[in-house]
């Protein structure tokens, strides 16, 4: 075999050793990597992808007599096939990526053209695309640690500011000169593009890590990145039933999280501070109820840096005069509140709103289910209304006179 560039065109030669001619030949596998005149790694790639496309097809003859944990198993058939000449033969491949997502949409008996990122993340797997990046942050690191043989000592890789004297403001990775467009493709060239791609809190671990360590932490990095399954349908709904409990954060509720001690006394304080530097002279009913008090609040537009002080409004103050509300703790640093006697004084007044709310909605069913028609609603109206005439106190053990 004689090694030429695509387009040179070679001379016949005639070569022949005791009179035996040696035939040339295009393409020869060596220990298991297939090389062609040109090296392309086209020769390779189509042979891996055949023996890909084999161990997928049994993968897929025995999917419906085997449970995904050990058709999980037999994805060590394709795996090897991957990785085997990696960083020879480079992952541009669009063949085996392509079959690669085959696979993983058999094993975990997905659809056809189901996304494979969310399906990788779910089963800790690596792209080929990431699984060359993988190898070759691998191999940078035995670089580094001299754990290479010796014909690699000379994969120097220099930085801007060791190939001229002139001052620059990045510290980038020098990537060697090439004559030629095949050549970017080889491990000398790629290796140094990705280094510059790659964030220093990952080459920082190369000096602090072991190999095993070091790879672990890569490979779970590009895991990371892969996106999530989500069910648009799922999530739309919960996001919906997240959405009708923004009542709690709306500018009138908010305040009550000063009473609650689930919420860290840092934030209450900023709730409170935050409270008084709006707080106004005389408070209004909301605004965002059309100055009535009824009606549907404007809910809040929460981002994942809102918290609770920003979402203090001067309707917050309306609530500390509807419910007769001592304020001074808030002039108090938090550790104090407790000893307060206006603290302990607004604790006693305001009850936990979602039992208020249960109990409501439990007597609107019993309401609903007790009468059949218009008749006997309003006849249970009117029995409640004159019950509570002769018995105000709302205390349900109080509210059916014991007999005589």
């Amino acid at each position: 075999m004689v090694f030429h560039k695509p387009r040179k065109r070679l001379p016949t030669l005639n070569i022949s050793i005791d009179n035996e001619n040696v035939e040339r030949c295009i393409s020869f596998n060596y220990l298991g990597i297939h090389l062609n005149q040109n090296l392309t790694w086209n020769d390779h790639i189509k042979r891996t992808s055949l023996k890909i496309a084999r161990a997928t097809g049994r993968i897929n003859c025995l999917k419906h007599f085997l449970s995904k944990k050990v058709l999980l198993t037999l994805y060590s058939l394709i795996l090897p096939h991957l990785t085997y000449g990696i960083l020879a033969c480079g992952a541009k491949s669009n063949d085996i990526a392509k079959l690669q997502k085959k696979s993983m949409r058999i094993i975990t008996a997905s659809k056809y053209n189901a996304h494979t990122e969310p399906l990788f993340k779910a089963h800790h797997l690596l792209k080929i695309e990431d699984i060359y990046k993988v190898y070759q942050l691998n191999f940078y690191f035995k670089w580094k640690n001299g754990n290479l043989p010796k014909y690699f000592n000379s994969f120097c890789c220099n930085i801007n500011r060791d190939t001229h004297s002139n001052h620059t403001r990045t510290t980038l990775t020098v990537p060697a000169r090439v004559n030629h467009e095949f050549a970017k493709h080889s491990l000398r060239h790629s290796l140094i593009i990705l280094l510059n791609q790659t964030l220093n809190i990952i080459t920082d671990k190369i000096t602090t890590h072991s190999f095993h360590g070091f790879s672990s932490y890569v490979k779970n990095y590009y895991i990371n990145t892969y996106t999530n399954l989500v069910n648009k349908t799922i999530a739309d709904s919960a996001m919906n039933a997240f959405g009708r409990h923004f009542w709690y954060l709306t500018g009138e509720m908010v305040p009550l999280a000063l009473f609650s001690n689930r919420v860290p006394d840092e934030e209450r304080q900023l709730l409170g501070s935050r409270l008084l530097s709006i707080k106004p002279e005389v408070p209004a009913m909301p605004s965002s109820r059309y100055d009535t008090g009824f009606g549907k609040p404007a809910f809040p537009i929460m981002t994942e840096s809102t918290s609770l002080a920003d979402l203090v409004t001067p309707d917050s103050w309306w609530i500390f005069k509807l419910l007769n509300l001592d304020s001074s703790f808030l002039e108090h640093n938090v550790t104090k509140w407790q000893e307060l006697a206006s603290y302990q004084a607004c604790l006693a007044a305001v009850k936990c709103l979602n039992d208020a709310a249960e109990r409501g909605v439990k007597l609107s069913s019993d309401f609903l289910s007790a009468a059949r028609n218009e008749e006997n609603y309003q006849s249970v109206i009117q029995v409640v209304q004159q019950n509570r005439k002769d018995l105000p106190n709302l205390r349900q053990a109080k509210r059916v006179p014991e007999e005589d």
